[in-house]
């Protein structure tokens, strides 16, 4: 069964990704990472473009990195379209001036961590891209909280225009499965997902393991950039930490 992230995606045409979510979600991210004008951002987990796209509307000089080519090609064809320039790969830059901040947004971090141990490597890589004290934002789902609301069949649309989506949780591995069968023009296609959830402390002993420092959690982009603390009953949680302030200047 094809990857979520393939050829033909729903996500690609996500129909809750609105263009008015994405600038509210932006307005968040500069003030949680306090960017100053002009900043270098690195968006881990890009997907189609949607962030990097609106900072650099809004005059960032950003990196998009995605492991799935399908959409950094998406990325790169939006951004095209919206007349700004981003740079974009599969892979993390391992070199070059530091960044200003960095984003890993939508559970993108749930879904690196096949072997038990990508996430703090992960997580040690983008600390070394940022200059001393810059900030990484990351937004995931809340696992309690989501467990227990979880959703096992859900159908959006209706008739020969639908997606149709099954949900399972592991509690072994702590990972959730959706698989989405596609219905549009006469075809059928299916894709899967799997991603791991977290605890609060779990998201924060990551962050403090790979040696990111004054972590704070919150209830959303929204909840964090206003001050807000995470509770039990919040669905998402977003995190946000200082890379360590003895890191050298470079990468």
């Amino acid at each position: 069964m094809p990857n979520f992230f393939t050829a033909h995606s729903p996500f690609l045409q996500h129909r809750l990704l609105t263009s008015e979510r994405t600038e509210s979600e932006v307005d968040h991210v500069e003030v949680i990472l306090d960017l100053p004008p002009g900043a270098r951002v690195l968006d881990v987990g890009c997907g189609f473009g949607r962030h990097c796209i609106e900072l650099a509307r809004r005059g960032y000089n950003v990196t998009g990195v995605d492991v799935a080519p399908t959409m950094i090609d998406a990325a790169a064809q939006r951004a095209s379209h919206a007349d700004v320039t981003i740079e974009l790969s599969t892979e993390l830059p391992t070199d070059g001036p530091p960044f200003d901040g960095a984003l890993c947004l939508f559970t993108t971090l749930g879904q690196v961590d096949d072997d038990g141990d990508d996430n703090r490597q992960i997580l040690r890589h983008i600390g070394h891209l940022l200059g001393p004290g810059a900030s990484l934002v990351i937004e995931v789902p809340q696992r309690a909280i989501t467990v227990n609301n979880l959703a096992t069949a859900e159908t959006i649309g209706a008739g020969g225009d639908r997606t149709e989506i099954t949900r399972s949780f592991d509690p072994a591995s702590c990972r959730i499965e959706e698989r989405f069968v596609v219905v549009g023009n006469g075809h059928e296609r299916h894709f899967d997902l799997e991603y791991r959830l977290f605890s609060a402390d779990e998201l924060t002993t990551l962050l403090t393991d790979g040696g990111w420092e004054d972590v704070r959690l919150g209830p959303g982009l929204d909840g964090l950039a206003h001050g807000a603390e995470l509770t039990a009953e919040d669905p998402t949680m977003v995190a946000v930490a200082r890379s360590p302030s003895h890191q050298n200047s470079g990468a």
